[in-house]
């Protein structure tokens, strides 16, 4: 029996994160992200089992990855300084991952419901969420 690896595990991930990226979900094939990692299709299938748990794993990091910058900006500064760091943190992100834009835009226009429901259950895994911070952040400042 195949013992789980975490590298193998972040390998998969990271290759699916990129065709996800470059292509959606609909347009992305297990065989693609099995080459892209370089492992065989059936390991993926071992790890993820499915090309939407696969999926919903990659959108999960992502989430949590944008969930964070959030969250995990300094809360005593003056409000100013806060939102310029909101902004710039969240341009800079962007900058660097210029296909997440147009990835979540997409998704969100296909499947809305899908995607919202996931969203609240990710913000879900976090101590403050992103909406109670900037909204704690506004209150304070007014």
């Amino acid at each position: 029996m195949i013992k789980p690896n975490d590298e193998t595990e972040i390998k998969i991930k990271s290759a699916a994160r990129e065709i996800f990226l470059e292509k959606g979900k609909d347009g992305a094939r297990m065989q693609a992200i099995a080459e892209r990692a370089g492992v065989n299709k059936a390991l993926v299938h071992y790890y993820f089992r499915s090309k939407e748990k696969l999926y919903l794993a990659v959108l999960k990091d992502i989430l949590k990855e944008v969930i964070a910058r959030l969250v995990n900006l300094p809360e005593n500064i003056p409000f100013k300084k806060f939102l310029q760091l909101f902004i710039s943190s969240h341009i800079d992100f962007l900058n660097q991952h210029k296909k997440l834009l147009n990835f979540i835009l997409w998704e969100l226009r296909e499947e809305k419901d899908a995607i919202h429901d996931f969203v609240e259950d990710v913000v879900g895994d976090f101590d403050s969420a992103p909406r109670e911070t900037i909204l704690r952040r506004i209150n304070h400042a007014i």
